[in-house]
C-alpha cells in the first residue's frame, strides 16, 4: 500500500477478530480501524461500505497491488464510472503468478463468478451491500446487485491486482 503513488488515499480496516492484533497493527501504520461485531467477510465489507463517502477500493487481506499505480488507475477510471473492475493475476501460495483473469459478464447472472474476488473492484459510495446470509457466491450476488443498479462496470484492461489462491 505504501508504494502506491499518484493519488491521495486513506486506508480503512474493518476487523471482527477477538484479539487486538489487527487494531494494534492499524495504529502502528496509522490506518483507520473499525470493529465490526458481526462475523464474516460480508459483514466486514458492509461495515466499510456504510462508513465511506467517495471513491472506494476494496482490498481483501491476502490480495495485493501488482503495480505502484493501481490505486491511481482505479481512481482515474472512477472519475467516469460508478464502478470498475480490473484484470487480475492469480497468485499461488508460494507467491508465484499463475495466469491472468479477464473479467467477463456472460455467466454472472447464472451465479458464476467470472469477475474475480472483490479485491478487483473499485466503486463510488453506494447503498448496495453484500448479503450476510451467504458464505459462498457472496461476491457474485454483490456484482449482480451492482449491475442491476449501475449497469456493467468499466474494465481496466491490465492486471493490477493479484488474487491469492490457496490450496
Amino acid at each position: 500500500i505504501s508504494a502506491q503513488k499518484g493519488v491521495d488515499f486513506a486506508v480503512m480496516v474493518s476487523d471482527n477478530s477477538e484479539l487486538d492484533h489487527i487494531e494494534n497493527l492499524c495504529a502502528r501504520y496509522r490506518f483507520n480501524h473499525t470493529y465490526c461485531d458481526d462475523k464474516g467477510t460480508p459483514a466486514n465489507t458492509n461495515a466499510l461500505l456504510a462508513s465511506i463517502k467517495g471513491k472506494i477500493k476494496i482490498m481483501y487481506q491476502d490480495d495485493l497491488f501488482l503495480t505502484d499505480t493501481a490505486l491511481k488507475d482505479f481512481s482515474d477510471a472512477l472519475d467516469n464510472y460508478k464502478w470498475v473492475v480490473s484484470v487480475s493475476t492469480l497468485i499461488d501460495e508460494r507467491g508465484l503468478p499463475m495466469w491472468n483473469v479477464q473479467p467477463s459478464f456472460t455467466h454472472l447472472l447464472n451465479h458464476t463468478n467470472t469477475i474475480g474476488m472483490p479485491s478487483v473492484v473499485g466503486l463510488w459510495d453506494t447503498d448496495v451491500r453484500m448479503d450476510t446470509r451467504l458464505s459462498t457466491l457472496l461476491d457474485t450476488d454483490f456484482y449482480n446487485k451492482l449491475v442491476k443498479k449501475y449497469g456493467l462496470p468499466f474494465v481496466i484492461q491490465k492486471p493490477i491486482i493479484g488474487q491469492r489462491v490457496w490450496s
